[in-house]
């Protein structure tokens, strides 16, 4: 799966259920989930009010959906989410769910838009289970030279290990952006 950095970095900022537990993104795979995104540039003169609040930050989880029955059962879970707020409909098979970021990670998505990745709290960051985000976010020897060689060149100590992310794999419908 070729993911986004949204989704490698921001999920942990809203995929937590009613009752306060994290939300297994093995669980999101199953049931189609695509990748997830900071913004929707189709959305801009939607009707949503909640997409009209600038105050907000939403993550946008899209879904392709093959097996509807499934997809509706484990739907129901994600709408429990203390911080789901809508979901709207692409086409016949991807569905859209729009989860508010909790106000103690709006200043995690900031930095993630600025690329500050070492910067993320340390809320968001003792999230993190998977050995590249860590290594990013705690800004580790391993992760940087593993990054140095995917550049192609030798990342400086004390500079952020990944460049700042490209909004047209972190904003669905970017194509949009003329329009916003």
């Amino acid at each position: 799966m070729n993911w986004n950095s949204t989704t490698k970095f921001l999920l942990p900022t809203v995929l937590q259920t009613s009752e306060g537990k994290e939300y297994p993104i093995n669980s999101l795979k199953s049931i189609g989930f695509v990748n997830a995104y900071v913004d929707d540039y189709g959305l801009i003169h939607s009707s949503f009010d909640w997409y009209k609040d600038t105050t907000k930050k939403f993550i946008y989880f899209l879904f392709n959906v093959e097996d509807k029955k499934d997809f509706t059962s484990q739907e129901e879970v994600i709408k429990k989410f203390s911080n789901w707020i809508d979901y709207y409909d692409l086409d016949d098979n991807k569905v859209m769910h729009v989860l508010e970021v909790p106000q103690k990670h709006i200043g995690d998505i900031n930095k993630f838009l600025m690329g500050k990745f070492s910067e993320f709290s340390d809320n968001l960051k003792k999230k993190y289970t998977n050995s590249f985000t860590k290594g990013i976010v705690y800004k580790l020897e391993t992760a940087r030279q593993e990054m140095s060689r995917f550049y192609d060149f030798e990342i400086p100590a004390g500079a952020e290990y990944m460049s700042i992310p490209d909004m047209s794999k972190e904003v669905f419908r970017f194509e949009e952006t003329d329009k916003k």
